[in-house]
């Protein structure tokens, strides 16, 4: 044990002598892929790794505006899209800003779909904010990764609407409900479920050796939902399995349950009644009450996918992953197969349309706008 300790200790010196202190890890994304996407009902909008973005029509794939987020971070910079009655991006500055003793993220407002800036605020004592999710009354909430503070801005007048404080600093994650009315922190063993004043509404305990963890959803966290859905580990549990487990924000009473690994959860609909899994290279929509399952026949490859607001389409992008690695640099450059957005029926599984999100033209060609349900190339 003790040889083990001095060599320790001699590769920690040699580092401090040598400069070798490991590089920190930055991940690349290329100005020309498609680094964040969503829809409502109308309009799908997209981000590039430049901060170029873009709305197009859901209906037929044209592209109706297209602007640039300023000083725009793919490690840093944080969007968000209003699902409510007007169609608004919520763009958040990551990085810390400190004025004198004052300590704020920046925040900008655009309107849909014509980009036109409404606002822009400060979000103000929340060090490491992040964005949870924006409400159907258009507030928009944040945690943080260093305080337990979570607040709400209106995206309308920009003031906050609420502020809590919670006693822990290191919950497994925080989601809200679409009408912002709940907030749930799940926190190793237990969940707990507040009002927007901090009044705690309910708990439940899990039982032993199982934790609830916030699936990954495509990389797309940021919704407020109707129904609550985690993961559930029993990796120390002899009794129970692994499996996706949604509950009510009302009452915290499991809603529906699936079996499953923790990647497989495309992504959910606002009001919890239909999700999008894929395994092995195949997607699946599952709809509630009647739990119906229809295979999407369209997609051949991993996705990123999203629900429209009604729940009545599903769209998909080939998944944004690591396509190049630089051991020296320690740097990750991540990328797209292609830029075909698919929009399919959520119901029956097929393709409508599918359309490149591309930025160059207003019009999308009608060939590229052809329904199919072959499988993608």
């Amino acid at each position: 044990m003790k040889k083990i300790f001095m060599m320790l200790g001699l590769i920690l010196c040699a580092r401090l002598v040598l400069g070798t202190t490991p590089v920190p890890r930055k991940t690349i994304c290329p100005e020309s892929t498609i680094s964040w996407f969503d829809t409502t009902d109308k309009f799908v909008v997209a981000c590039f790794g430049d901060g170029r973005i873009g709305c197009w029509k859901i209906s037929d794939g044209k592209l109706i505006s297209s602007g640039k987020i300023k000083d725009y971070s793919y490690t840093n910079t944080q969007l968000a899209l209003s699902k409510g009655t007007n169609s608004m991006l919520a763009v958040l500055d990551g990085s810390d800003i400190w004025d004198e003793d004052d300590h704020y993220h920046s925040m900008t407002v655009y309107e849909l779909p014509e980009f036109k800036v409404s606002r822009t605020f400060r979000i103000k004592n929340m060090i490491g904010a992040y964005i949870l999710g924006i409400t159907l009354d258009e507030n928009v909430v944040m945690n943080s990764f260093q305080t337990s503070v979570i607040s709400a801005y209106n995206l309308t007048t920009g003031k906050e609407a609420w502020r809590i404080e919670i006693d822990d600093h290191a919950p497994w994650g925080t989601v809200v409900s679409s009408d912002g009315a709940i907030i749930v922190r799940c926190e190793m063993q237990v969940i707990t479920a507040r009002s927007p004043k901090g009044v705690i509404l309910w708990e439940k305990q899990n039982p032993k050796g199982v934790t609830l963890e916030i699936p990954p959803m495509s990389g797309s966290g940021n919704h407020a939902r109707n129904l609550f859905v985690f993961w559930r580990d029993t990796i120390e549990s002899a009794t129970e399995k692994q499996a996706f487990v949604a509950i009510s924000p009302k009452d915290g009473q499991t809603s529906w349950e699936r079996p499953g690994e923790y990647t497989e959860l495309l992504q959910v609909s606002i009001d919890g009644k239909k999700q999008a899994f894929q395994l092995g290279g195949k997607v699946n929509i599952s709809s509630l009450p009647r739990k119906t399952i229809v295979h999407v026949p369209a997609i051949a490859e991993e996705v990123d996918a999203r629900f429209t607001t009604s729940g009545k389409r599903v769209l998909f992008l080939p998944a944004l992953k690591t396509v190049k690695r630089n051991s020296e640099a320690n740097t990750y450059t991540v990328g797209r197969t292609s830029d075909t957005m698919r929009v399919i029926d959520s119901s029956t599984g097929k393709e409508i349309y599918s359309f490149p999100l591309s930025l160059n033209t207003r019009e999308t060609s009608n060939k590229s706008l052809k329904a199919t349900d072959k499988p993608a190339p």
